[in-house]
């Protein structure tokens, strides 16, 4: 197939997409907090906190040491709550945004 990245590969979403693709036959680059949990799975685990620019950062320019090339960018990584959006205080919907937010702040523009 080709090679995945996935960040936030240790959650459930994540996870089951590491799972999935790798049972496809992809190569997979899974970026976690726990990478040990997914050694199993994915070809290359990578230790990363997204609410960390300076580790984002960091993590982006390991992958290039690990495989060629990515053909498939997978973000599954956030927060959640429980109430409707429309109901949501907006510090809720800056914190369930804000990972991505400050994960990649700069880092698409490597």
């Amino acid at each position: 197939m080709g090679t995945a990245m996935i960040w936030g590969a240790g959650g459930g979403i994540g996870r089951a997409l590491v799972a999935r693709l790798a049972a496809e036959d992809w190569t997979v680059v899974a970026l976690s907090r726990r990478p040990v949990e997914l050694a199993d799975l994915a070809a290359y685990s990578i230790e990363v906190e997204l609410s960390d620019p300076r580790a984002v950062e960091r993590a982006a320019l390991s992958v290039p040491d690990e495989v060629e090339r990515v053909d498939l960018w997978i973000y599954a990584a956030g927060d959640i709550t429980s109430a409707k959006v429309a109901e949501m205080p907006p510090g809720t919907w800056r914190r369930i945004l804000a990972a991505y937010h400050e994960g990649y702040k700069g880092v698409l523009d490597l």
